[in-house]
């Protein structure tokens, strides 16, 4: 919540407290990535086959990429003020992969999750 907010207030706020709220919102932002990254070791810790730890995996490094271009895409539109059209498309490509690709992952990594447990129950039978 705090990274989020920030955030924003970063874009919204004047130039001198637009960096303080910015630097804050990143360095919350390692602490969303750190959750984030124990939540997905644990996964892979009671994972049983190869395909489920390389999707988390995945998941967790194409959602750091994706993560990552909002905030790269803030400093582009604040620092290189002439690159702002690079600003939009990084705006663009970001909320699109940030829906599709990391849904898409779950939802994968959902399907294995089924496949697993149905494997395993076959073969408590």
């Amino acid at each position: 919540v705090v990274m989020i907010i920030t955030g924003l207030a970063a874009s919204a706020m004047p130039h001198p407290w637009s960096y303080v709220m910015a630097v804050i919102s990143f360095l919350t932002f390692g602490f969303v990535l750190r959750a984030m990254w124990l939540m997905i070791r644990s996964a892979i810790q009671h994972s049983t086959g190869g395909n489920t730890t390389n999707s988390l995996y995945f998941t967790f490094y194409t959602s750091v990429f994706i993560w990552s271009m909002f905030p790269a895409a803030w400093l582009v539109q604040r620092v290189v003020t002439r690159w702002a059209e690079s600003m939009e498309v990084m705006i663009i490509v970001s909320n699109f992969s940030a829906k599709v690709v990391f849904s898409s992952c779950i939802m994968y990594n959902n399907f294995l999750s089924i496949a697993q447990r149905r494997l395993l129950a076959q073969q408590e039978q």
